[in-house]
């Protein structure tokens, strides 16, 4: 009732009320607080990219490194950064107009999948629906259409 008239899930409700809740129940002026608490002691941790860092970085990205080589390569010369890290400062400076993304390998290309476009081969030695003989054409026997054929769920006939 209360989650619909708010227009949020009974479960988001729910947890609100038990995350929330103090020795005497559920009270919002006590819930806000226990929100701002818990506000204030999260962390906020930026992108750790100093300016030997950026030299680095760009250095290996030069030599065709991927942002993964970069990140095992930091780790060993100086405090490790993650290949996500390295990946947004790639994208922040595409962003400034800076080309260092099409030092990437793969340059931005897309997956795409093995089996896209035309690569199905034929049945070798097939003959085509319009060499059909005549009888078929009068569908008057079982199995002359693919349907009189199928089978579904639970060996029920279409």
């Amino acid at each position: 009732m209360i989650a619909q008239a708010i227009g949020f899930s009974q479960s988001t409700v729910s947890k609100e009320f038990i995350r929330n809740r103090g020795l005497r129940g559920y009270r919002s002026k006590q819930a806000q607080s226990l929100t701002d608490q818990r506000s204030q002691k999260k962390v906020r941790r930026g992108h750790i990219i100093t300016d030997k860092f950026q030299v680095e970085i760009e250095r290996r990205l030069h030599l065709k490194h991927s942002s993964e080589q970069v990140s095992l390569g930091l780790e060993s010369s100086f405090r490790s950064v993650s290949y996500e890290t390295i990946y947004c400062y790639i994208r922040r400076n595409r962003a400034a107009g800076a080309l260092l993304f099409l030092e990437l390998g793969i340059n931005g290309k897309r997956w795409y999948r093995r089996c896209a476009g035309n690569r199905r081969r034929k049945i070798p030695n097939r003959i085509g629906i319009e060499n059909r003989p005549a009888t078929f054409a009068t569908r008057k026997r079982y199995g002359d259409l693919e349907v009189d054929l199928m089978e579904g769920a639970k060996g029920s006939v279409y």
